[in-house]
């Protein structure tokens, strides 16, 4: 199989089920069916588009259900305001954004294994999303508030 390039190390990951496997350019996510001899199964664009800054990192949720891809934070030239920079994506041959969400931080996303729950560490709190479904609705079923004197970063 041929594979697009990447630049380092951390542009590749598989899926923990070895399902998949992501290859990270700077415009997009490649991501192929490991399981499949290494055949495409669908290309991931940046949130920024052309003028964004392009894909800093991504991850799999645990059962290899969607992809996550992060960008540097950016603002609007006109209103100032964030831009969403965290893109979830559902995986499959026609892939589906779940949410593209503002985030500050990499990784931002944290999943129990079996993906019923996942956590997202906004600007002060920790909200909590009832699996996909939930960030699909974009309504946290609960948030944690975040004390940043104790953070170690």
């Amino acid at each position: 199989a041929r594979f697009p390039p990447v630049h380092t190390t951390e542009g590749v990951a598989w899926s923990a089920d070895g399902r998949w496997l992501g290859l990270m350019g700077t415009r997009s996510l490649r991501v192929v069916a490991a399981t499949e001899a290494y055949e495409g199964c669908c290309e991931l664009p940046t949130l920024g588009g052309e003028d964004g800054q392009g894909l800093r990192g991504f991850s799999f949720s645990p059962l290899g259900t969607c992809a996550a891809t992060y960008e540097l934070p950016s603002f609007g030239e006109a209103s100032g305001d964030p831009k969403p920079n965290l893109g979830v994506w559902r995986l499959g041959t026609a892939p589906a954004p779940v949410t593209a969400l503002e985030c500050t931080c990499w990784p931002a996303l944290k999943w129990m294994e079996d993906e019923e729950w996942c956590c997202f560490l906004a600007r002060d709190e920790v909200q909590v999303f009832g699996g996909v479904a939930g960030l699909e609705r974009g309504v946290p079923e609960s948030s944690i508030a975040c004390d940043r004197r104790l953070s170690t970063a």
